[in-house]
């Protein structure tokens, strides 16, 4: 995921439930989003609009105006985990948009108090996955490697980099905690109808990344 809101608990002692948090003044310069042209998505949700994934010209310029006018606010627009994280440690950001669950484990090993939540407006969400193509030589090998992805190894290898949900309940439950488990949602369907899986832009890719260049040119 990545429209998940992290904040800093000993920092923002608010409750953040919404994406307005990030053009509130008194957040100025400890705003961080992605370097990504999927920040629009929350762009397009300040406006008000829901299917951002197929933004007219109209609602794609409205979606930009929003993060150009949230441009006083931000620090920084990070391009990495580990740069987001620097970010939280050193106290040059308190709120930011986030991969879920990944970048927060590592600020926390930091020990940096960080929550995160799904804003009212919605979070956006992806899941990786494997292809095989039609014909391709060597299967039985891409086989071996598929099965390898499904197994406790293989899962829990994921979650330990990653910190990640899993695709297998069975091999989630042979490395995580109990904690670990509730705090991934491998048990909670309520929590993903939340979310806004990420589709394909198609011939809105140009326009939106056109925009997001436009918005960090802009002064």
């Amino acid at each position: 995921m990545s429209d998940q809101v992290e904040t800093t608990s000993d920092k923002i002692k608010d409750k953040i439930d919404s994406i307005d948090a990030f053009w509130d003044p008194k957040y100025a310069g400890k705003v961080s989003i992605w370097d990504d042209k999927t920040a629009l998505y929350m762009g397009a949700r300040r406006a008000g609009h829901e299917n951002v994934y197929k933004l007219s010209k109209e609602e794609l310029a409205a979606a930009t105006g929003k993060l150009v006018d949230m441009k006083p606010n931000v620090r920084k627009y990070w391009a990495t985990a580990g740069e987001l994280v620097d970010l939280f440690v050193k106290g040059e950001v308190w709120i930011a948009n986030t991969w879920g669950g990944y970048q927060s484990s590592l600020i926390l090993e930091q020990g940096i108090p960080v929550v995160e939540v799904i804003p009212a407006e919605g979070a956006g969400a992806y899941a990786d996955a494997w292809n095989l193509v039609k014909g391709s030589p060597n299967q039985d090998c891409a086989y071996k490697y598929i099965n390898f992805a499904i197994s406790p190894e293989g899962q829990c290898g994921v979650y330990k980099v990653t910190g990640y949900s899993l695709s297998n309940e069975v091999s989630a439950k042979a490395c995580m905690t109990a904690a670990e488990f509730k705090g991934s949602h491998q048990d909670d369907p309520a929590y993903f109808e939340k979310l806004n899986v990420w589709e394909n832009l198609g011939p809105n890719l140009e326009p939106y990344t056109n925009a997001w260049n436009a918005v960090k040119a802009a002064q």
